[in-house]
């Protein structure tokens, strides 16, 4: 009779121990290690490019997500996230650094022509802290630049035969599965039928078929002093033949069977080895990112296999690593499986709502219930598109990505919709080839990671005031762009130091020097740098070794008239328009009128704070500090009447600090909302949107502070603008147009979102969905929106 550990099992697992009573001090000490390893996050990244194949003369958007797979959340320690650009050979091209909230940042990549050539490209993804793994935890998507240059000659390798037992180890006596993987000369699977398992009398032992990535599973008992091989032909009629490895004497072999709502794992030995493993206690484990689960069990005297059942209830969600331990506590045999009933997944369905003038009108909701807004980014093609093949959707590069070493062919074909056991059996084949995990179960600790980079917060701006005067004490730092302001005290060295600014790439920043006795502010002589430093080296072996990204079959040809010759032009109408709709928006929620301070204004009013107080708000002025009240506040407190602040768009909050020293001169507009009309919560005192002048006036500027370019910060996100094309109805737009994208699209609980999109007049298009949301659920959808029948 069968020894059979069902409920057992799954009682075991549910609670997380094992059967015994108390761990016994090793099994403990080897669960404090395996916790120990994952004690640090370990960020996993996924780029969402609105296209991975760009015309001359496009340019490309992207939305990046950061995830926290030991918690299935959104990684909220992640700020900065770099992203490198690097051609086919690994040399530097262009670097950017992404501002990363609550998991998630867009940036806006300009494909200057000059420095883009056509070709192929790569993006890496990666942060500091980062470097604290063995692991490359890095994400690369590539993208093309089409072009009528000559293709690069095709590299060839060698065809490659692996057969991989299930669990590492081949067991004479035994049934075994075998894993099998056929790779072509492009490095991809390659798909044969009627394999034939040999023996070395030439008798067939099983047949067998692959799927489409050349992956396949088959069963045998090998028996002493016989050899195996195994003897396929190729689609294009080459014949391949490979000996099996000679199997273990002694030893064990696993099968695992998907059932469904359960996996049965069964363990076999031999009667080579039954003797001296007879009564004693084995462990299995199943493990994931920290998280173990283990319980134990033993062979009887008159069975020579364990069959071990796990509800998927009481597994962890995605990839699992299955480990089976000697009564030495040794691992003998690994696989990894998946759980596809405990991932955290939203769907998201469209309805076209409305057609008018030149635009579409799409309705998207989500079809799972949510518990907090889904932040997605979208982008819109023509649904005959070829402009658009990464590597990875975000379930595949967080919930596969990290658990499997090489290239992941079609890696979001798993996660698609069709054939749901199709599916399933494939990606078990595909975790079948993977091996034994990078994980050293033996007791020496030298593995564990420890943290040697912290994760990086900004920017750090250092330097030193030279020639510095008697009590000027302390520095101002203000960036117009941002609204960031720091007040900071001079070592006794002259030099100073500010961690986590908040800098955008390539803007200006402000110093003074603040005298201590009369608050006065004059312009200093000074050094500074910003940290961190960009990487521009070069990575000339990096990309080698790389999956296959888009690359056409064809040389491709894109006519030089494909774009129009207004791209700039629309630029600047959307942003007319959107300032339009900002001026709309203020007015709307009971701002006044928009006061341009003018060359007469700024003469009159040195200080922008001197103008402010003339309109109704009392101005009190600290040693650094700045606070501007409502003499007309709303509040029934009197203690605060502090107004909020919106500089350049962004709001500020009651925080006046960044107001200290502005000249007039520097302002470009002030729109006041004395009584906080339409605010809510944020308008009991009133609010003032001060909007910073570009140029023009800022003569006086350079007698009180001096101005630096910032050589670092985080990237700017840019509106998206479609180009404009000469036809929409050509092949060629049909391939490689672009209609739309959104980085920043929000469905709320129990709510919908429209998207508007131009209408380029197309019957149908795809809308390629990427997203999660505040409680780690993912989102990836490729819709096909008909647009040419009204609903």
């Amino acid at each position: 009779m069968k020894n059979f550990y069902s409920l057992f099992v799954v009682v075991a697992l549910l609670s997380g121990i094992s059967v015994f009573a108390q761990l016994p001090p090793r099994i403990a000490e080897l669960q404090k290690k395996y916790e120990s390893y994952f004690d640090l996050n370990r960020e996993t990244i996924f780029l969402h490019l609105n296209k991975t194949a760009v015309v001359p003369n496009e340019d490309l958007w992207l939305s990046a997500y950061v995830y926290n797979n030991k918690l299935d959340l959104p990684n909220r320690q992640t700020v900065n996230l770099n992203v490198q650009v690097y051609d086919e050979n690994g040399e530097y091209i262009d670097s950017h650094i992404v501002f990363i909230s609550e998991g998630k940042g867009s940036v806006f990549l300009d494909l200057d022509p000059e420095k883009y050539k056509p070709g192929h490209y790569f993006l890496k993804a990666s942060t500091a802290y980062m470097q604290n793994f063995e692991e490359d935890q890095s994400y690369i998507q590539g993208f093309t630049v089409i072009g009528q240059d000559e293709e690069p000659p095709l590299v060839t390798k060698e065809r490659d035969l692996q057969l991989l037992p299930e669990g590492g180890v081949l067991l004479t006596g035994a049934i075994n599965s075998v894993g099998v993987k056929l790779i072509n000369e492009k490095g991809e699977g390659a798909r044969f039928q009627n394999a034939v398992l040999l023996d070395s009398g030439q008798n067939e032992i099983t047949r067998f078929d692959s799927n489409k990535f050349g992956m396949a599973r088959f069963f045998f008992t090998p028996e002493k002093e016989k050899n195996y091989r195994v003897v396929l032909k190729t689609e294009t009629g080459e014949e391949i033949s490979k000996e099996i490895a000679e199997p273990e004497k002694q030893g064990f072999s696993l099968v695992s069977i998907d059932r469904g709502d359960h996996f049965l794992f069964t363990i076999r030995t031999n009667k080579a080895t039954q003797n001296s493993i007879k009564d004693k206690d084995f462990l299995i484990a199943l493990h994931k990112d920290g998280n173990l689960k283990t319980l134990n069990f033993s062979f009887t005297e008159s069975n020579l296999e364990a069959n071990i059942i796990v509800s998927k209830d009481h597994s962890f969600g995605g990839v699992n690593t299955v480990t089976v331990f000697d009564p030495q506590l040794q691992p003998v045999l690994e696989r990894k499986i998946f759980n596809s009933n405990k991932i955290k997944r939203g769907r998201i369905v469209s309805e076209r709502r409305a057609l008018q003038m030149d635009s579409l009108f799409i309705e998207l909701s989500s079809s799972t219930p949510l518990l907090s807004e889904a932040s997605l980014s979208i982008s819109v093609l023509p649904s005959e598109t070829k402009a658009y093949h990464p590597k990875h959707n975000i379930l595949s590069a967080f919930l596969l990505k990290p658990y499997v070493k090489g290239h992941i062919e079609e890696a979001s074909y798993y996660f698609s919709d069709g054939n749901k056991n199709r599916k399933a059996y494939d990606l078990d084949l595909l975790l079948l080839t993977q091996g034994w995990s990078k994980f050293d179960w033996s007791e020496d600790k030298s593995g564990i990671p420890g943290e040697r980079f912290g994760p990086e917060i900004g920017f750090t701006i250092e330097g030193s005031v030279i020639g510095r005067r008697k009590k000027e004490n302390d520095l101002f730092i203000r960036s117009e762009n941002t609204g960031y302001f720091e007040m900071v005290e001079l070592q006794n060295n002259d030099r100073f130091s500010v961690k986590n600014a908040f800098i955008i790439d390539s803007t200006l920043l402000s110093f003074g020097v603040l005298n201590t006795r009369n608050d006065k502010v004059s312009k200093p002589s000074l050094t500074a740098k910003i940290l961190p430093i960009k990487d521009t080296s070069n990575h000339p072996t990096a990309f080698k070794s790389s999956e296959k990204y888009f690359i056409p079959e064809k040389k491709i040809t894109i006519p030089e008239n494909f774009l129009g010759g207004s791209i700039a032009l629309d630029t600047v109408m959307i942003k007319s328009e959107k300032q339009e709709k900002e001026k709309d928006r203020y007015e709307s929620q009971g701002f006044g009128e928009e006061i341009e301070i003018t060359e007469a204004v700024a003469n009159r009013f040195q200080f922008i704070t001197d103008y402010l107080s003339t309109k109704g708000f009392e101005v009190t002025h600290g040693h650094g500090t700045v606070q501007v009240k409502n003499r007309m506040s709303s509040t029934l407190s009197s203690s605060n009447r502090n107004v909020y602040l919106y500089w350049n768009g962004a709001p500020i909050g009651t925080d006046h600090s960044i107001l200290y020293g502005l000249h007039s001169s520097e302002v470009e507009s002030i729109v006041i909302n004395k009584m906080g009309y339409g605010m809510g919560g944020n308008g009991f005192n009133g609010a003032i949107r001060i909007t910073t002048r570009k140029g023009g006036l800022r003569r006086d500027r350079t007698e009180t502070v001096k101005t630096l370019i910032a050589g670092n910060g985080f990237s700017t996100n840019k509106e998206f603008y479609s180009p404009k094309y000469n036809s929409y109805s050509n092949k060629n737009f049909r391939d490689y147009g672009v209609i739309h994208w959104d980085s920043d699209f929000i469905i709320e609980p129990n709510g919908h979102n429209i998207l508007k999109i131009f209408n380029v007049l197309q019957p149908n298009v795809n809308l390629y969905i990427e997203g999660m949301n505040a409680d780690g659920m993912l989102f990836s959808e490729v819709l096909t929106v008909p647009l040419t029948s009204n609903k």
